[in-house]
């Protein structure tokens, strides 16, 4: 199937889609205005796709804002070739970085609520209406996110879904070590900005997780439980052309993050450690494990008795820091098959209690995310895109 009938078919079939939410009231007459910021640099291979499943989606009420960061391709013309009055594309004249474009686009944008686009992706058709009618019903919170499922160069289904925490506490926990908030998949208030500030233009890239990161420290996030995106992941994309200063920033907002909660400074290899548990070497194992070990209880701990939380909410962050420990623990083992002297604690100061709470969480995850994905296959089906 070519491109423009790949396209075709989703605008079709989401179309229809639309009708018969609209019919059962999904669609009412007053809803906030949505706008959907997509920032662009050499896009023109994937943009089509993209835009077309935001301008399909079955909430009609949106703005698309288009910031192309002085494409080399036809992105621009693209964009401009679209018949549809509900894209505004703005051009900058020279090559800025995304974070000056992200925070174009919410300078740009005129909507109540802030949704995030890759210019590569694909949302799924009722993406915006169900972060605006979660937003609607639960105002204490800033912002929404989703699962997400990847996707290749030519659409087809990668992998399983990362089955995200789903509550505020869960979520802060999980931006100390990790990224559990997809910046492509949410929408923000639009005072939010107003809030925390803008994303930190000396950042080439991972601006959007130090920012979601600065907005757990004092407003709630959610994520949604459905996968609502399609994440392209694909050779030309920022994740890969500047994959290194990314891996570098991750464990700068794991030790920034750490030391924030208990006070004290964080080695930048405990931390290095703590963010990609699969990079640890041999040479680390008599220190710096131990260290990231008793750091992640620590951090865990300190966190808990911080906050006043509900029992799934201390059960969900005491399962994500099971399922770190496990990734430290296999890690270990790859390096070291005996390394588990002891059966309780070994001289690494393993936990056989939270590595057994890791597996466990580990076999619920596949199978959330192996139901997810065939939902997700299922919806696109029915739309004719299954790949």
């Amino acid at each position: 199937m070519s491109r423009g009938s790949h396209v075709s078919s989703f605008a079709d079939g989401v179309e229809k889609t639309r009708l018969a939410s609209a019919s059962h009231g999904a669609i009412v007459n007053e809803q906030p205005l949505v706008s959907v910021l997509m920032p662009a640099f050499n896009s023109a291979s994937y943009i089509v796709p993209a835009l077309r499943s935001i301008l399909s989606q079955s909430y009609r009420r949106l703005e698309v804002i288009v910031v192309d960061d002085a494409s080399e391709d036809e992105t621009a013309a693209i964009v401009e070739g679209l018949d549809d009055g509900r894209v505004r594309l703005y051009r900058n004249s020279s090559n800025s970085g995304i974070a000056a474009v992200r925070n174009k686009c919410v300078e740009l944008a005129t909507g109540d609520l802030l949704a995030w686009m890759d210019s590569d992706d694909v949302s799924l058709p009722t993406r915006i209406e169900k972060q605006v009618r979660f937003l609607q019903r639960n105002p204490e919170i800033a912002a929404v996110g989703s699962d997400l499922l990847s996707i290749d160069t030519i659409g087809s289904l990668q992998g399983l879904p990362w089955v995200p925490p789903l509550r505020p506490a869960p979520i802060a926990w999980g931006l100390v070590f990790a990224t559990p908030f997809f910046n492509p998949t949410t929408m923000a208030r639009a005072d939010l900005y107003d809030k925390v500030g803008t994303y930190d233009l000396s950042l080439v890239t991972g601006s959007d997780n130090e920012f979601w990161v600065r907005c757990a420290q004092s407003l709630k996030l959610a994520n949604l439980k459905d996968v609502l995106l399609l994440y392209r992941r694909h050779p030309s994309s920022i994740s890969v052309l500047r994959g290194k200063e990314g891996a570098s920033l991750g464990p700068r907002l794991t030790k920034h993050s750490i030391e924030r909660i208990l006070k004290k400074d964080v080695p930048q290899r405990v931390a290095e450690i703590l963010r990609t548990p699969e990079r640890l070497s041999v040479g680390d194992l008599s220190v710096h494990l131990p260290t990231a070990i008793e750091t992640l209880e620590e951090t865990t701990r300190h966190f808990l008795e911080e906050r006043d939380l509900s029992a799934p909410d201390r059960k969900a962050i005491e399962a994500a820091a099971a399922l770190l420990h496990i990734r430290l623990a296999l890690s270990a083992v790859r390096i070291k098959p005996r390394i588990w002297a002891r059966p309780r604690s070994g001289p690494i100061g393993l936990n056989a209690r939270a590595v057994a709470h890791g597996f466990r969480q580990i076999l619920f995850r596949t199978g959330e995310g192996l139901k997810l994905k065939r939902r997700v296959r299922q919806e696109l089906q029915k739309l004719d895109l299954a790949g």
